[in-house]
């Protein structure tokens, strides 16, 4: 993975990690890791899905990065720019 990814990656866990600790969360690093979890998730749902529905995202280290900082709100902005769904 190149250093770049590395970085954006580790900023994006710092920074939702700063902002549940800010926000009182009682644990801060689980909901965290459950956001990070479930933004992935739904990104991965969205490409199981569009067999089905032929709407889907590829699985690029953009797409990844994007989802596990925006959670499904990340995987559907990705989708309203690919689609052009405003």
């Amino acid at each position: 993975m190149p250093a770049a990814a590395l970085l954006i990656s580790g900023g994006i866990c710092v920074s939702l990690l700063i902002g549940n600790v800010l926000s009182g969360a009682k644990q801060p690093l689980r909901c965290t890791l459950f956001h990070l979890l479930l933004g992935i998730a739904s990104l991965l749902f969205v490409d199981l899905i569009g067999v089905f529905t032929g709407i889907s995202l590829p699985l690029s280290l953009f797409h990844i990065l994007v989802s596990a900082g925006g959670g499904p709100p990340g995987t559907a902005l990705l989708l309203f720019l690919r689609y052009g769904i405003f």
